[in-house]
C-alpha cells in the first residue's frame, strides 16, 4: 500500500510541474498581448486614432506588443497586411478607418477584430462580425451651425472618394439635408489625392461655402484642398477636427484620439475573454469644436462671427 500512495505522489508531482509552466504562460500572454493595428493612410485624424489607442493599452498593459501596418490608402494591401498579422498569432486586430475594417474582416481567420473611424458599420457590412466605435455626427445640426456663421451661403461644395463607402453614405444625408435647408449641394467624386486639385479649380467657381465630410484620401490631401479655399477666400466647415486643425476654418465632430482609447477598452474586454461580435458597436463618447483663427483672419472675420460655447478648441494664429 505504502508503494502505490508513493507512486501516486510521484504521479501529481510530475502533473503539477507539467501544468504548472502553462498556466504561467497563459497568464503572461494575458498581461503581455500581441495586437496587430491597420490604418487605411496616412492623414492627422487616422494619426490621432491610432495615437489614443496605442497609449491606452500600453496603460492596460505595459508589456504589450503592437505592430503597427499602413495600408498608404491602397485597400489591395490590406489582406497581405493581415495575412502577416495572423502568421503573427496576434490576439486582436485593431483596424482604422472604414476600407481598414472591411478588408480585414474577409481575411483575419478566428482573430477577433476591432475598429474606429467607421462612419456606418452596418452599411460597411461590419455590424454583427467585429465590434468598435463610429464616428458618425449630426450632419444636420453641423450645417445648421455652418449656417449661423455664414447665412449668405447659397451654394455648398463637397469632395468625396467615389470607392469609399463611408462616403457616399455622409454625401446621401447632406443632400437630403441641404434640400431641407433650401440651399444647393455640389458634390464631386475624385479617385484619388492628385485629382483635388483640378476638382477643386472646378468647385470654386460653383460654391460659396465649402462641407468636408469625413473621408480619409480628401483628409489627407487638405494643405491641396486649403491652398484652393484660401486664393478664393472660401469658408469651410468639418466633420473632422484634424482637418480645422491643418487649415480649415471650423470643425464640429468627434475627437479622434478619445475614440483610439474607447476602441482600446473594448479590446481589453476582448482579452479578457468577450467576443467581439457579442460587444455593441459604440458611438463616440468624447465630441468637440475646433476653430482655427489664422483662418478666420485670412477671411476677415470679425470676432463677432468666431463661435462660442463649451467644448470649443481655440487654434490661434502665431
Amino acid at each position: 500500500m505504502g508503494k502505490k500512495i508513493l507512486l501516486l505522489v510521484l504521479i501529481l508531482a510530475l502533473v503539477g510541474c507539467q501544468t504548472g509552466p502553462e498556466k504561467k504562460e497563459e497568464k503572461e500572454s494575458r498581461n503581455s498581448p500581441k495586437i496587430g493595428v491597420i490604418q487605411f493612410i496616412d492623414q492627422i485624424s487616422l494619426d490621432a486614432v491610432q495615437e489614443g489607442f496605442e497609449k491606452e493599452i500600453k496603460t492596460l498593459y505595459p508589456d504589450a506588443e503592437i505592430i503597427v501596418q499602413n495600408a498608404q490608402g491602397e485597400t489591395g494591401n490590406i489582406p497581405q497586411i493581415t495575412q502577416k498579422m495572423v502568421q503573427e498569432k496576434v490576439d486582436v486586430i485593431f483596424a482604422i478607418a472604414t476600407p481598414a475594417a472591411q478588408g480585414a474582416l474577409t481575411t483575419k481567420g478566428d482573430i477577433p477584430l476591432v475598429f474606429a473611424a467607421v462612419t456606418d458599420p452596418k452599411g460597411a457590412g461590419l455590424e454583427g462580425k467585429c465590434t468598435g466605435v463610429t464616428d458618425a455626427v449630426d450632419e444636420k445640426k453641423q450645417v445648421e451651425d455652418y449656417l449661423k456663421l455664414f447665412p449668405q451661403i447659397k451654394t455648398i461644395g463637397t469632395l468625396y472618394n467615389t470607392g469609399e463607402q463611408n462616403s457616399r453614405v455622409q454625401v446621401d444625408q447632406l443632400k437630403k439635408i441641404c434640400q431641407e435647408k433650401n440651399i444647393q449641394l455640389e458634390a464631386m467624386g475624385i479617385n484619388n489625392i492628385n485629382d483635388i486639385p483640378q476638382a477643386m479649380t472646378i468647385l470654386s467657381k460653383k460654391m460659396d461655402g465649402y462641407f468636408a465630410i469625413s473621408d480619409n484620401y480628401v483628409a489627407s490631401g487638405i494643405p491641396l484642398l486649403v491652398k484652393s479655399l484660401n486664393e478664393n477666400k472660401l469658408p469651410s466647415f468639418s466633420t473632422e477636427e484634424g482637418q480645422a486643425k491643418n487649415g480649415l476654418l471650423m470643425a464640429s465632430g468627434v475627437n479622434y484620439k478619445e475614440s483610439g482609447v474607447q476602441a482600446a477598452q473594448l479590446a481589453e474586454k476582448i482579452l479578457k475573454g468577450s467576443k467581439a461580435e457579442d460587444l455593441p458597436i459604440e458611438d463616440p463618447k468624447a465630441m468637440h469644436r475646433v476653430f482655427n483663427e489664422k483662418t478666420a483672419k485670412m477671411l476677415n472675420l470679425s470676432k463677432d462671427q468666431y463661435p462660442t460655447g463649451d467644448n470649443l478648441v481655440m487654434i490661434e494664429d502665431k
